[in-house]
């Protein structure tokens, strides 16, 4: 059995300000170093927070904000699907893989994104948020498959599944990807993305940059 887990991000979307950027200064917060928002990613990426525990001090800011599901798809229209999505994930199905998506953004614009094509999709793993009957944030439950975490979920479903790690390749963009090669799986890079790692052949296997439609990754996923 193949499969091909994806990023988000960057991976399947046009680079751009990182989600939750875009929802803090969205709601009015600074983003800037110094700022709260810094303070506490810096905290998460130490683990001096557990990813838990970073989602409640977030979820706390954005209900003093109001964030609401409907102010969060608003924002979600702001991202784009890479042009060549279709066809990309249209031929890799055709070609027999299961595709996943493991992100570290917001289950609800990563469903919303998707839109019709979500259905070919064998599972999409990702940070969920929590409403009250009115619409309004009550809680994030955060991903355990961000970080680290990506490489857990994909030995996790190899096993699950009895796939060979060499039938399994992921294709991500940034730092929170670089773990993924311990699995033994092949990796690809494009559009290099806060990543200190980048050219690391150990770590990313093969690399695209300036990616602009994602037919391009299929000349490297041709097995």
């Amino acid at each position: 059995m193949k499969a091909i887990f994806f990023d988000f991000d960057g991976t399947l979307t046009y680079t751009s300000l990182n989600f939750w950027k875009k929802v803090w200064a969205t709601l009015g917060y600074d983003i800037k170093d110094g700022s709260y928002y810094k303070q506490l990613f810096n905290s998460a990426m130490a683990g001096e927070l557990t990813h838990q525990e970073w989602s409640d001090k977030i979820c706390e800011k954005f209900i003093e904000a109001g964030l609401t599901r409907e102010m969060l798809l608003d924002i979600a229209n702001t991202i784009d699907l890479m042009d060549g999505f279709a066809e990309t994930i249209f031929t890799l199905k055709q070609r027999g893989y299961k595709l996943y998506i493991v992100s570290g953004n917001i289950l609800d614009v990563i469903e919303h994104n998707l839109g019709k094509y979500k259905r070919l999709f064998d599972g999409v793993y990702a940070n969920e948020f929590k409403y009250t009957a009115t619409g309004k944030l009550k809680k994030i439950v955060g991903t355990k498959y961000d970080n680290k975490g990506k490489a857990d979920l994909i030995n996790l479903l190899a096993e699950q599944y009895k796939m060979d790690k060499k039938d399994i390749w992921f294709v991500g963009n940034g730092g929170n990807d670089e773990w993924v090669y311990t699995t033994g799986c092949k990796t690809l890079l494009i559009n290099p993305f806060d990543t200190q790692k980048h050219e690391d052949n150990t770590v990313w296997h093969k690399q695209l940059k300036g990616v602009t439609n994602l037919t391009a990754i299929l000349d490297v996923i041709n097995d």
